[in-house]
């Protein structure tokens, strides 16, 4: 569920789960499923932590999107960018920090009814969070630093109680994140083309 700067609907043709293999039937996975190998609070680096994103960080990340790990994936610089200025209602976002310095941008969104079914998604609750998650710093990759911001920020989105999946897209060549994302508990419901960005898996986490 990408929602950049710009919301576009896309066909419903485009939500195409038939071509792929989800390993759940909805992409569900609950923290302890037997798929995911190991409970969520396993496999945690302990010196990871959130903490909020202020202005200060904005020159950091200006250079993080044009990292050459982080370019091809996230192509909408300056869109994204005014988003981290100023996050629209339902929008938070947190700083990712490794041994309390910042690495990384963690952004969620809660869609409505409305976004949801423009995307032709009318089969996912409304009021579920869209997230989207880099490491700019590329010493921090593979160090089981983007899982573990994830599984906290899942803590966080479970203490709220209302809502009811969480979603991320991830183009289909981004194979890293999709392995990532998976040991986060996060499993492909489908490919969808969103809003011009290229094929991309759905990945989704059941809350419920």
């Amino acid at each position: 569920m990408r929602l950049p700067a710009r919301i576009a609907p896309v066909d419903r043709g485009k939500g195409d789960r038939r071509s792929v293999d989800t390993r759940a039937s909805r992409g569900l996975a609950s923290p302890t499923d037997s798929s995911a190998n190991t409970p969520m609070s396993a496999r945690m680096n302990p010196s990871v932590s959130l903490r909020p994103f202020d202005a200060t960080l904005l020159p950091q990340l200006a250079q993080w999107f044009v990292q050459p790990h982080v370019a091809p994936w996230f192509p909408e610089r300056d869109a994204n960018l005014a988003w981290a200025r100023r996050p629209p209602p339902g929008g938070a976002q947190a700083a990712i920090c490794e041994n309390e310095q910042a690495v990384g941008w963690l952004r969620w969104q809660r869609v409505s009814r409305e976004v949801l079914d423009s995307l032709g998604f009318d089969d996912i609750p409304a009021n579920s969070v869209d997230a989207d998650i880099l490491l700019g710093d590329a010493a921090s990759v593979g160090q089981e630093v983007g899982p573990t911001a994830l599984r906290l920020l899942i803590e966080r989105l479970r203490g709220d109680g209302d809502v009811p999946m969480v979603g991320l897209t991830t183009n289909v060549k981004n194979t890293r994140a999709h392995r990532a994302f998976e040991k986060a508990g996060f499993r492909i419901d489908r490919q969808y083309d969103p809003n011009g960005f290229g094929l991309c898996h759905l990945m989704l986490l059941d809350l419920r």
